[in-house]
């Protein structure tokens, strides 16, 4: 088990550096070559390991809590390819529909009770298709996912959608948005490291100027604030974004 969660990790990890590229065939060749992964993934794990418990007896495996280093990061790229309705999307939206039965059956019995509390949250779209097809939005898709990702994948989802807001970004800068409505709606939940967030605010923010992309950015922002003592948001005043006189 722990030799495929490396093989895949190391796999995926490269297919992420490709994920990157600005050549449109170069990205979604990488996002089918991510599909087929998950798609091995999902039938190692689920049919040889998790549907075969009675063979194990005394050697019976305890940790499945699947713990994938690039995990958040991987689900935050396919999110973003996931807007659209082209072959990459639907390549995309394959590989969240094979990754969301895998963590939702392995990370069942490990949850936290704020994991818990937002999967029960968020309970009707357990039983619904559309978060998977492609009039679904990122946001929905994040939100069905939300309640079986530990805080570290939460956050490189959220990082994964700021560094996409710039104006080099090859991603759809309304994918990223709609990724971060899903954190603004329970940002207790989503938004746990101010901290990182906020140093990755300061890091791309030179780089995006786009109104959608500001205004978006302004919604974190005051999401964050709320969330701050009145010392750091003062700090954080210094760089906060300057407003543009084409903005409302």
């Amino acid at each position: 088990m722990e030799f495929i969660v490396k093989y895949i990790s190391g796999t995926e990890k490269v297919m992420l550096d490709f994920a990157g590229s600005k050549n449109s065939d170069v990205r979604e060749s990488a996002v089918k070559v991510i599909e087929r992964l998950i798609t091995f993934f999902r039938w190692y794990l689920v049919i040889k390991i998790l549907g075969n418990f009675e063979n194990y007896g005394n050697d019976e495996p305890t940790d499945f809590n699947l713990h994938i280093p690039i995990h958040g990061k991987l689900l935050g790229h396919l999110l973003l390819f996931s807007s659209g309705d082209d072959s990459m999307s639907h390549s995309a939206l394959g590989s969240l529909h094979r990754m969301y039965t895998v963590v939702r059956e392995v990370r069942e019995s490990s949850q936290t009770k704020g994991m818990k509390n937002y999967a029960e949250r968020h309970k009707n779209l357990e039983d619904t298709a559309y978060p998977f097809s492609t009039t679904s939005t990122p946001c929905e898709i994040a939100k069905r996912f939300g309640g079986y990702l530990f805080p570290a994948e939460r956050l490189d989802i959220i990082l994964t959608a700021l560094e996409a807001l710039q104006d080099s970004s090859i991603h759809d800068k309304q994918g990223a948005c709609s990724v971060l409505d899903a954190a603004l709606e329970v940002p207790f939940y989503w938004l746990t490291d101010v901290p990182t967030i906020m140093e990755c605010i300061r890091r791309n923010l030179g780089s995006i100027h786009t109104a959608s992309a500001r205004q978006c950015l302004d919604s974190l922002l005051l999401r964050l604030t709320n969330m701050m003592p009145r010392r750091e948001v003062m700090n954080l005043l210094q760089f906060s974004p300057p407003r543009d006189r084409s903005w409302p």
